[in-house]
């Protein structure tokens, strides 16, 4: 364990369980293997939910018919949803993935850790007209922090000793055996969840997060660990299907999120292990929607050519719910990921049962990053400039990354980069927010978002930062999904042009995407990596690091992505300070602070940018941002 995950480590023990001994442990128990039986796992029902004090006692239920998603409230009619939705993943400046509570903010642990985020961003997601959110992860048992005597799948190694029971709710920890290592359970989601719901008035449906490793499809991969991260991942999915089930907040179980690659896709384990689980999750949630997520690309409908299902294709073994789709191009134009959807679902296809192989798409991820690159030579020449007129993401044949060029314009003016650790050693990076447009009014800041970011200095009226973010995210919407929204009966279009909605790609910039190691430094992402000779068209190189030619402009910069850009809270405090003992020069800021357990100064401090004016207008049912 690094010393940055062994502080953090620290930090999350006593946010979680500050009054546990550190010497109590649980008493282990004896999990069997979770194994179906002929595809079928005994059913297990979800726990029920009880309504707080003074709230309706309700159900929600959810079904797809057709490629339309039907939501059904207590004893009403079914409804067809669209998925007005954003992805909710509000990583901390300081945090990441890699470190407790690995993208999980969503459970109950006291009111001074994570309870702040949802206090703050609930109402603004309401006030957003968002109605669904997706989560990356959601855990009793996170899997990664026992690693010194249990190798790097930590606390997966034990999962026959590890209580997932449902009515288990303390906050005792797992000893590892080897070495005395502890890992405490998230005990519980529903105080989350319950915020969502809202007793019904404007909730916001969630997907819960069931972020499997990419090993499990890996055949290659050691046989012994595969099956240790199965079982695992297999009670983990239990759990929260047993759970939250019931939860009338739930929209579904995401399992898993681009586990898809040419390979793995190609293989009969990669859909029998989707299919495990959906059977293994539908077994205490039948009311309740699965999806797993691809690509946007083909692989989601290759041809089988190993294992039982050779000779068919993906879209005839999946047996999920849903399918999501992570669409950073246009998957309007021919050939993209509609066309791909409608050829793959529709044409001719039918499942081993017989059946048709329709289902509903959700575009799970759509966004692009609201920074620019800039010379570090010269910081005028800021890109795009003039570049910005052939926009990619709209160009059925867009340049190759390496290249960036389209017709007679040269190489971009600006630098890629030589990678996250060079700019945070030189204290400077390419990444420059896109800038304002006061000539869009639309992009000005609303009246009515103002409350919601005190801190901001952004006043009403104000123009916003990256227009060019939200033109895209507002054009990309209206071409990939308004259109067609009058087409949402029970016998929507079988052409598969239509999408059940999306969710924009994310609520706020996470600073760690880039590179682990210094996730306090809101870098670029990439390294120069072109080669001169390599068909650009030119003698020399340009200077391309990071360079993607899905994303308009050009980079594919994943620090950037928020509708919100972030800073400090100036009430952290620094790792500098003798009661914040721990930073050590890697983390200047803890994201816990270290003596309280509570979150360190409060939430990041978040500032608008112009795709909040965006999504307002294209999620309300008037048009406007009302």
């Amino acid at each position: 364990m690094s010393l940055r995950k062994a502080l953090y480590f620290v930090a999350w023990l006593l946010a979680v369980a500050p009054q546990t001994g550190l010497a109590a442990c649980i008493a282990p128990v004896s999990n069997p293997p979770l194994n179906a039986v002929n595809g079928v796992y005994p059913s297990l029902p979800a726990l029920p939910w009880t309504a707080p004090s003074g709230w309706t006692q309700t159900s929600t239920s959810w079904a797809d018919k057709g490629v339309a998603i039907k939501l059904t409230t207590g004893g009403g009619a079914p409804q067809t949803f669209i998925a007005h939705g954003v992805n909710y993943e509000p990583t901390q400046i300081g945090g990441g993935a890699g470190v407790s509570p690995s993208n999980d903010f969503f459970y109950t642990n006291g009111s001074k850790t994570w309870l702040p985020l949802w206090q703050r961003d609930i109402p603004l997601l309401q006030a957003l007209h968002v109605n669904s959110v997706r989560t990356y992860g959601v855990w009793k048992w996170e899997p990664g922090f026992l690693s010194a005597s249990s190798g790097a799948d930590g606390v997966a190694t034990f999962w026959r000793q590890v209580d997932f029971s449902v009515q288990t709710q303390d906050n005792t920890p797992f000893c590892d055996p080897g070495n005395g290592a502890l890992t405490y359970p998230h005990p519980d989601h529903t105080h989350f969840l319950n915020k969502m719901w809202n007793n019904g008035v404007n909730p916001i449906y969630v997907w819960i997060g069931i972020a499997l490793p990419v090993e499990l499809f890996d055949a290659n991969f050691d046989k012994t660990r595969k099956e240790n991260l199965r079982q695992f991942y297999k009670y983990t999915a239990r759990w929260l299907a047993q759970k939250y089930g019931n939860h009338p907040a739930v929209i579904g179980f995401v399992i898993s999120n681009e586990v898809d690659n040419g390979v793995n896709t190609t293989t009969s384990n990669f859909w029998n292990t989707l299919n495990d689980f959906n059977a293994l999750v539908k077994a205490s949630a039948p009311t309740k929607l699965t999806m797993a997520v691809f690509h946007d690309g083909p692989n989601a409908f290759s041809t089988i050519t190993h294992g039982q299902f050779a000779g068919k294709t993906g879209p005839q073994v999946y047996q999920l719910d849903v399918l999501g789709d992570n669409p950073y191009n246009d998957p309007a134009l021919p050939g993209n990921q509609y066309q791909r959807f409608h050829d793959g679902f529709a044409t001719n296809c039918t499942t081993t049962e017989n059946q048709p192989c329709i289902k509903p798409m959700l575009l799970t991820e759509f966004g692009t990053p609201a920074d620019t690159h800039v010379a570090l030579a010269d910081a005028t020449k800021a890109y795009p400039t003039t570049w910005i007129a052939p926009n990619f993401i709209w160009s059925p044949s867009p340049p190759a990354p390496q290249c960036l060029s389209v017709g007679n314009l040269g190489p971009p003016p600006g630098s890629g980069s030589d990678g996250p650790e060079a700019e945070h050693a030189a204290h400077s990076t390419v990444a420059q927010e896109l800038p304002a447009d006061p000539t869009l009014a639309k992009f000005t800041m609303p009246t009515k978002l103002v409350p919601f970011f005190p801190n901001s200095g952004v006043m009403a009226g104000d123009p916003l930062a990256a227009a060019l973010q939200a033109t895209w995210i507002t054009k990309f919407w209206k071409q990939a999904v308004a259109p067609h929204l009058a087409s949402n009966g029970p016998d929507r279009d079988t052409k598969f042009l239509y999408a059940s909605g999306g969710y924009v790609f994310e609520f706020r910039d996470e600073w760690w995407k880039g590179n682990e190691t210094f996730p306090y430094f809101h870098s670029a992402s990439g390294t120069i990596s072109c080669q001169p000779g390599q068909g650009c068209g030119q003698a020399a190189c340009a200077n391309t690091g990071g360079a993607n030619n899905v994303f308009p402009g050009g980079w594919g910069d994943e620090e950037w992505f928020g509708l919100t850009s972030a800073k400090v809270n100036p009430n952290r405090c620094p790792a500098t300070n003798f009661n914040c003992p721990g930073g050590g020069g890697q983390n200047k800021y803890p994201v816990v602070n270290y003596n309280t357990g509570a979150l360190n100064g409060g939430p990041d401090i978040l500032k608008p940018r112009a795709a909040i004016a965006a999504i307002c207008e294209v999620f309300s049912a008037t048009g406007v941002c009302d």
